[in-house]
């Protein structure tokens, strides 16, 4: 499945005045892990047959945690710093702050998406990036019934990246488009004067390049008002305003076959988009304590997040579909900003007699204009797109019970039902929900006791996701299955920060997967992300 290799480091400076508290903190992450590991689904016998015709003997080999990859080595490497300055003043009855924040990364990434011993969607990543932002707070500190916020903020991003997708050019030429061999296809599409000529590997690589800048501001601000000791009403606003400019180039293929899968067409370098998305977000809430220990709160938010542009996907006033130079005025394709209307309803406190805490939510959404990653078979990528209207209706609860000194239970659970309409152009009044399972649960059980300078500890976990309902499952492919699993630890924690702790983890030895994909056209439907088998290990740790 491939391996994990993480170091991180941290370091905080810190110093405190009479008024002003300066802290200057600096991060770097290193993470070495395997890509997403797929495995295609041999029940997919509409895509698997059809590739069978190239390859008879095709089979998907090994178990369910298994990859039949044609790669050898999946890839997931991140590096990525940062910088952090946060300044606060106390002004007496108003407190200021200053929040300023700097990021870079770099990121390598390689999987097979298709999930099989054949070469149809090598997916690769190679992008660098960086970040900077600047926010300014204003919160008061008196004592009155009315107390405010305000905030302005500004961040600049800029990211330069090449994606790639290498497929089989025998698979392009047979299963992709019907052609008994890749020279009729090259005759076909570009005459007899063209002679297709393998290429050393056999394979024909997609190259999108990109670059993105954006730009942007907002602004914030919050009344709350004590109108009873045990009511609180408040109200708040955030205005934002976003500007990206995408630029996109789509060279020609090194392949003699030319650009005529992933991007039916290639560009003589960057072609660029910019756009602007705005919109006010208001909040407004309420909150009661009838008592110290019990809180009901109420509270209804419009939000919207930006637009922008996607990776693999051109526009221009005339079809691009003629594996050719795209004509002027050709520019990245773009989506539309999302827009959510949410309610939510909850109480939380504490349990009589020290027993624990406990609270309960439930909440109501929609989205319009959602925005969500979907496989277009027919254009033979990922797309970012809006997906119609989604109802969203849930329950959340939680509790932490102790009983006496040694034994404590931590329990979570969360019911939510999702509703999408208009998906396109789904007609039905149901055309799916969003990926989410329906029903999540889960509980921790610890019992310790002190030892020497420290204590002693057992702690078992269980967790339970009911099935998926997959967005658009247009080929019945897309259902995450149920997972069910439990973990077991037995662990010696210091008090002077040094722990020792053996695990054994998916102690049932369950099968659980993270997503699924439909697939479609010559790609299979594959199931992906499965967890680690039962696995047992030592680990010790030093905390400062």
């Amino acid at each position: 499945m491939g391996s994990r290799d993480v170091a991180a480091t941290r370091v905080s400076l810190l110093h405190r005045g009479n008024d002003t508290t300066v802290r200057l903190t600096g991060e770097y992450d290193d993470r070495e892990l395997g890509g997403t590991p797929h495995r295609a689904r041999i029940t997919d016998a509409a895509v698997i047959g059809l590739l069978r015709e190239l390859n008879p003997q095709l089979e998907i080999r090994g178990g369910r945690r298994d990859v039949d990859s044609d790669l050898s080595k999946l890839r997931d490497h991140s590096r990525v710093g940062s910088l952090t300055l946060r300044i606060d003043h106390d002004a007496g009855s108003v407190t200021l702050a200053s929040l300023t924040g700097l990021r870079a990364h770099r990121y390598r990434y390689l999987e097979d998406y298709d999930g099989t011993p054949l070469v149809i969607d090598s997916f690769g990543v190679r992008q660098h990036g960086d970040y900077a932002s600047q926010e300014f707070t204003a919160v008061s500190t008196g004592k009155g019934p009315l107390q405010w916020a305000a905030g302005i903020s500004a961040y600049r991003e800029r990211v330069k990246g090449s994606y790639t997708n290498g497929i089989s050019e025998q698979i392009v030429c047979g299963p992709g488009y019907g052609y008994a061999d890749c020279n009729q296809l090259v005759a076909d599409i570009y005459g007899r004067d063209r002679v297709f000529v393998p290429a050393a590997d056999g394979i024909l690589t997609d190259v999108n390049r990109a670059k993105a800048a954006n730009w942007g501001t907002s602004a914030y601000g919050a009344v709350d008002w004590k109108v009873i000791p045990d009511l609180t009403i408040g109200a708040g606003a955030r205005y934002t305003w976003d500007h990206k400019r995408f630029d996109l180039d789509v060279p020609q293929v090194a392949s003699t076959l030319g650009n005529v899968w992933l991007s039916t067409y290639y560009t003589s370098g960057y072609v660029r988009a910019a756009q602007v998305w705005d919109g006010v977000s208001p909040r407004v809430y309420a909150r009661w304590a009838p008592n110290h220990d019990w809180t009901i709160y109420l509270s209804a938010t419009k939000a919207m997040k930006a637009g922008g542009f996607g990776t693999f996907s051109l526009v221009a006033s005339e079809p691009l579909d003629d594996y050719d130079l795209v004509p002027v005025g050709t520019k990245p394709d773009d989506y539309g900003k999302e827009t959510v209307r949410s309610v939510e309803l909850g109480v939380k406190g504490r349990l009589p007699d020290g027993r624990g805490t406990a609270a309960i939510t439930a909440f109501h959404y929609i989205y319009n204009d959602l925005q969500a990653n979907v496989f277009d078979p027919v254009l033979r990528s990922t797309q970012v797109i809006n997906i119609g209207r989604v109802r969203g209706t849930g329950i959340e609860a939680e509790a932490a019970l102790r009983f006496g000194r040694h034994v404590s239970l931590a329990l979570t659970g969360a019911w939510t039902r999702t509703v999408k309409t208009g998906d396109r152009g789904c007609t039905l009044a149901d055309c799916g929900g969003l990926g989410n399972p329906k029903l999540t649960t889960s509980a921790i059980l610890r019992l310790q006791t002190p030892l020497r300078n420290g204590e002693l500890y057992v702690q078992s976990e269980a967790f339970y996701a009911s099935r998926a309902r997959r967005s658009f499952d247009d080929r019945g492919f897309g259902r995450v299955p149920v997972c069910a699993r439990g973990d077991v630890r037995l662990g010696y924690a210091g008090n002077a920060g040094w722990s020792l702790e053996s695990y054994v983890r998916n102690v049932t030895n369950s099968l659980c997967y993270a997503g699924a994909d439909n697939g479609g056209g010559i790609s299979p439907a594959t199931l992906w992300g499965p967890i680690l088998a039962r696995t047992a290990g030592l680990a010790l740790t030093r905390r400062f």
